[in-house]
């Protein structure tokens, strides 16, 4: 009789120490998911059937509204070939949240950085410009 208290203690105490430890497992887990991504990606893709000068300008946002404001993380001029995709660019400083695309010189197109399963802005991105679509300018999560 004495067995099975001396055994039923322990059970329920190993039982408390373990619930215990894997609390803080979870919250270990939990608060990597919690962190923005460090770095940055995306591809420009050019779906035309002529070759095309794209200018590209990616700004991150200092949470305020109005657009003066904004830091500009990346800036380059890019030429596509027809029907193709651009190398991997990498933006290694800051957050993204606008991306400003201006094509063989014609007027800025603007659209928000996407966001990701995480509530923050996605780690990857392809950005299309095809003017015959129904929407332009695209800027959707790889």
């Amino acid at each position: 009789m004495h067995r099975r208290v001396y055994l039923s203690t322990l059970s329920a105490a190993g039982i408390g120490s373990l619930s215990g430890c894997l609390d803080i497992l979870a919250t270990d887990s939990e608060s990597e998911d919690q962190n923005p991504p460090s770095e940055y990606v995306f591809y420009l893709r050019n779906p035309s059937s002529t070759p095309r000068s794209f200018h590209i300008e990616i700004d991150e946002s200092p949470f305020s509204t109005t657009e003066s404001d904004y830091e500009i993380i990346f800036e380059e001029s890019i030429e596509l070939s027809a029907e193709t995709i651009s190398q991997r660019y990498e933006i290694a400083d800051g957050h993204p949240s606008l991306v400003h695309l201006s094509v063989d010189s014609e007027s800025r197109l603007t659209q928000p950085w996407p966001v990701g399963t995480q509530g923050f802005a996605a780690s990857g991105v392809t950005i299309e410009h095809d003017p015959t679509a129904d929407i332009a300018f695209v800027v959707a999560p790889r």
